[in-house]
């Protein structure tokens, strides 16, 4: 499986399954900074069971100037909702990994 671009400086952090409402099955990955972790960076990713990456978080952090000061910065997760909406994928329980 490979990484989803802008994903290069981050790690997996947790995994869940879902499935589609056809009933395809999905691997969600949820990346994130290790060892120190971040307060707003948490990307979701979708794989086929096969490992084929659906998804991209390029630019990896997006700037919403609506927000209040503290909240601008956000984590790139636009395909991953779009596709997600999609293909009807429930907001999946993620293990997380140690």
């Amino acid at each position: 499986m490979s990484k989803p671009q802008g994903m290069a400086r981050y790690t997996a952090i947790g995994l869940a399954c879902a499935l589609a409402k056809d009933n395809t099955p999905y691997l969600l990955v949820q990346f994130g900074e290790r060892p120190e972790g971040c307060k707003f960076c948490e990307w979701l990713h979708v794989y086929t069971l096969r490992g084929k990456l659906l998804t991209k978080s390029k630019p990896p952090i997006l700037r919403d100037n609506t927000q209040p000061d503290q909240s601008t910065l956000m984590p790139n997760n636009s395909e991953f909702n779009a596709l997600s909406k999609k293909l009807g994928l429930e907001r999946p329980q993620f293990v997380f990994l140690k």
